[in-house]
């Protein structure tokens, strides 16, 4: 992690995390769309969407300031719950089957210190979910652009939760300390 990045107030990573949650979540909501046989969406869902994976980017931010500034492990371990509670509103709803994709996927991806056997095993179940994903947008729209595109967004939106979310699932290592100041 680069230097300047520890010297990042608190807000800005939380401001950054609600941000690219947003973000994200418009995109998803777009790719719901884009996949769907029946686009005809409520705002109140959409507006449900958007809000869970702007919870999501918070509490990833919240989860990245404190880890990068606290060294009692008690406090770090909370807000890691935190962060894996952030997550939990997106899988309401037919999101729900890619549930193991983003946990167990971010575990197999981020807990190095696991044995390369049991990350492997991880990665086919979280990996399960996208194919079922993918197989029900085939079917809907067989070898189309929309089948590529769908999958395409697929793996860009989970890759992104797995990836953004890598300070919840990673080991609980040393505490990263800004350079004193001179």
């Amino acid at each position: 992690m680069p230097l300047a990045s520890l010297r990042t107030p608190v807000t800005t990573t939380v401001t950054r995390g609600l941000i690219a949650g947003a973000v994200l979540g418009v995109v998803a909501r777009c790719w719901m769309r884009l996949i769907s046989n029946d686009p005809e969406f409520s705002w109140n869902g959409t507006l449900f969407i958007v809000c869970g994976f702007t919870f999501w980017g918070f509490a990833q931010g919240v989860v990245i300031g404190v880890r990068h500034r606290m060294s009692r492990r008690w406090i770090v371990s909370l807000t890691r719950a935190f962060g894996v509670l952030g997550t939990l509103p997106l899988f309401f709803g037919a999101g729900g089957i890619l549930a193991p994709t983003v946990i167990l996927g971010g575990l197999a991806i981020h807990r190095n210190e696991w044995k390369s056997t049991y990350r492997l095993l991880l990665g086919l179940v979280a990996s399960a979910p996208v194919v079922f994903v993918a197989v029900q947008i085939h079917d809907d729209h067989g070898w189309s652009w929309r089948w590529w595109l769908g999958v395409f967004g697929l793996v860009v939106i989970c890759g992104g939760l797995i990836s953004a979310s890598r300070q919840t699932f990673a080991r609980q290592g040393e505490r990263v300390t800004p350079p004193a100041s001179r």
